[in-house]
């Protein structure tokens, strides 16, 4: 897991793991960066390293989608369906306003995240 802690993938949204359940055929959205340890730069990561960090996702994300299925669905009059999500689905964005009047802004999953805040991502 100490490999995987120096990969970013930087998504706001789940769709991305959709698809054929091959990663070589299955490119994630977003985008990753890996750092090499040893002299903190950017390199690709090798095949290993990319296959466990696609399974730690795969594995988080099941996890995610089977606690929200478990909720009971609701089929509707016109067939329609529909399901009560909890405030851990919502997609936020936080906007801060700093000391020297500059504004920050970042997209947060979940309202505790939201009231917590959370640091934003720069490109420099």
């Amino acid at each position: 897991m100490a490999a995987l802690s120096s990969v970013a993938l930087l998504a706001c949204a789940g769709s991305a793991f959709a698809g054929p359940s091959d990663p070589k055929m299955s490119p994630l959205s977003g985008v990753q960066a890996h750092v090499d340890p040893a002299t903190g730069q950017l390199r690709q990561p090798s095949a290993a390293e990319m296959k466990a960090y696609v399974e730690a996702i795969r594995k988080a994300f099941a996890a995610r989608v089977a606690q929200r299925t478990s909720s009971q669905v609701v089929v509707h009059a016109d067939g329609s369906r529909s399901l009560a999500l909890g405030a851990d689905t919502l997609n936020v964005w936080v906007a801060t306003l700093g000391p020297d009047g500059s504004l920050s802004q970042t997209c947060v999953e979940g309202a505790g995240a939201a009231a917590q805040g959370a640091p934003v991502l720069e490109v420099k």
